[in-house]
């Protein structure tokens, strides 16, 4: 690491009192804001080492090695830029001096410290409502399945700031930066997810979004199967006890099958998407999410589907003509094209 950027004497003392203030008691107060800066490797003896710069909010660097960089830590491009509480941890002296004659250290810090700090901050909100929930069992009566004592905690309304949008093949999730941690959620607990809109369609960098959290639990990294996938590939992971938050944004979102009474009931016509199409067995729609029903052309209509429709997803105005609730099946007309057909598969409407 000799490429590494020192810590300036006159920020030297301030970072050493930052990691004696964490190593003396693990309090959120005693936590430090950092920017990333800088996404990088270093090798440390024969070893390759994937590290993230950031910078203190006095301006002294610091480096976070991906064993130490929590939660996120398949995804180190994913901190560039963004601010995140850590712990300073590390005060090296590196061996060399400055040019007064100074001797000079490197800063390492850690995000997953930071986020066992918090984390269990919110776990012990979370045990004490569940405890609360068994010592007063007696009270409760049995129509009544809730407690206020656990609602207290897991329906509480949050917010927080979107910091990052993970939207791919494997893995559809989101990021809330929440008490100065990015705590994750799954894009099936964002959003009623719809098979023609992606989540990156749904949501920005940027965006506050309320939240609730459903669940804490108190598990080892080494127990993640994303972990042990990159530890069996002989990748560096971070090691010891994690909180996973669980997290919903569902509560605030329309339920798809009140949306469906309601426009069932009301003989509404509305905007629904090709999903399926074929010449013989018919056009399949999506009325809402989870909602496909087949949709019916009148003998006199003039539009003339295509394979390209259900590629591009095209928009169609429809009206429900019945539905089986159980089965989520049912017939709908298709009233209009107001876009009309598509022309070619790279359409998009």
């Amino acid at each position: 690491m000799e490429t590494a950027e020192r810590v300036a004497y006159a920020d030297q003392n301030a970072v050493a009192e930052y990691k004696r203030a964490i190593t003396a008691d693990l309090d959120v107060n005693n936590l430090v804001n950092a920017m990333g800066e800088e996404s990088t490797i270093f090798k440390l003896g024969e070893r390759l080492v994937p590290m993230l710069k950031m910078r203190l909010q006095n301006g002294a660097p610091i480096y976070i090695s991906i064993n130490e960089a929590g939660s996120n830590y398949r995804h180190l491009d994913a901190l560039v830029g963004k601010s995140v509480k850590i712990a300073v941890t590390t005060f090296d002296k590196t061996g060399t001096f400055d040019e007064n004659g100074r001797p000079e250290y490197i800063a390492l810090g850690s995000i997953r410290q930071a986020e066992f700090v918090i984390g269990g901050i919110l776990y012990s909100e979370y045990q004490k409502a569940l405890e609360g929930i068994e010592e007063n069992k007696t009270d409760v009566k049995e129509e009544n399945n809730s407690n206020p004592i656990q609602s207290s905690f897991t329906d509480e309304i949050r917010e927080g700031v979107v910091s990052e949008v993970i939207d791919t093949p494997r893995l559809q999730m989101i990021f809330i930066d929440y008490r100065g941690m990015a705590i994750p959620m799954y894009a099936n607990q964002f959003a009623y997810m719809t098979y023609t809109q992606p989540l990156s369609n749904l949501v920005n960098i940027g965006d506050n979004i309320r939240f609730k959290i459903s669940s804490i639990t108190k598990i080892n990294y080494e127990d993640m199967d994303s972990v042990k996938e990159d530890i069996a590939n002989h990748r560096q992971t971070p090691k010891g006890l994690r909180y996973l938050i669980r997290t919903t944004s569902l509560p605030f979102r329309e339920n798809p099958e009140g949306r469906v009474k309601r426009l069932q009931k009301s003989q509404s016509s509305f905007i629904a998407h090709v999903v399926r199409y074929d010449p013989i067995r018919g056009i399949l729609v999506e009325i809402a999410p989870g909602w496909w029903i087949k949709g019916v052309l009148p003998a006199s209509s003039n539009y003339k589907p295509s394979i390209n429709d259900e590629i591009a997803h095209t928009p169609v105005t429809v009206r429900i003509n019945n539905l089986d609730y159980t089965t989520r099946r049912g017939r709908c007309s298709i009233l209009a094209f107001p876009r009309g057909v598509a022309k070619s598969a790279n359409q998009r409407f």
